[in-house]
């Protein structure tokens, strides 16, 4: 669980990197003194440890842990699904308008802290990009919903948010590697990346279930068959 959080966070890295990384450097910008920009990744990693704890602990209280596998499943699928998406265009009726207008609440916030000169703006701003739309981090989020544990979730969300962290600090370096010498556009990384995740949550279902390991799907752990009982 610990290992899939790191290596989603790594794989996906360059999702965040094509994403987020104008945010990055448009505050990189703006704050040019040492140690600003990881502090700002700091705030995003906060933000990520605080929804995945508070979202173990819906999870927790609603007695979810025994859908840790159909979680799991779904989340793998979600990613799947979100890496078509940027190969074939899909649009949601009416789910666009509401992304867009909460990403219009975000952007007024962060054009408001962004000219603040201080420590505690530069990590506000972090926590604020950590709260921007990204199929990927929702994806994440599901996977702590079965844990029941809210520390749990805390650390794993906070690990997802370490495995982002290599590629978003060379973001710069990265995306010009990837169009000058590879010849490869941001977007084709994108979706490379998404596929690798969505297949890595899927392998973590069939391996945990026993699928490898000769175990049949009539034999499927009660987690994923077991109805809730409120």
């Amino acid at each position: 669980m610990w290992i899939t959080a790191l290596i989603m966070g790594l794989a996906g890295s360059v999702h965040c990197v094509g994403m987020c990384s104008p945010l990055a450097a448009t505050v990189a910008s703006a704050h040019a003194w040492r140690g600003a920009l990881g502090l700002y990744h700091a705030g995003r990693i906060t933000t990520y440890g605080i929804l995945g704890a508070f979202l173990s602990g819906v999870g927790g209280f609603l007695d979810l842990p025994r859908f840790q596998f159909l979680f799991s499943w779904i989340a793998g699928v979600s990613v799947l699904l979100l890496a078509i998406g940027f190969t074939i265009p899909m649009r949601i009726p009416g789910v666009g308008a509401r992304v867009a207008s909460g990403v219009g609440y975000l952007k007024f916030a962060f054009s408001k802290w962004l000219p603040r000169k201080s420590k505690l703006s530069v990590w506000i701003l972090g926590m604020l990009n950590g709260l921007l739309p990204c199929g990927l981090t929702y994806a994440a989020l599901l996977n702590t919903l079965g844990t029941g544990s809210m520390t749990t979730g805390f650390g794993l969300m906070v690990i997802f948010g370490l495995g982002t962290g290599p590629a978003m600090m060379g973001s710069g370096w990265l995306l010009k590697l990837m169009k000058n010498r590879w010849h490869i556009s941001s977007r084709s990384w994108v979706t490379a990346s998404l596929f690798i995740c969505g297949l890595l949550l899927l392998a973590r279902v069939y391996f945990q279930a026993g699928y490898f390991f000769g175990v049949s799907s009539g034999h499927l752990p009660i987690s994923i068959c077991q109805p809730i009982i409120f």
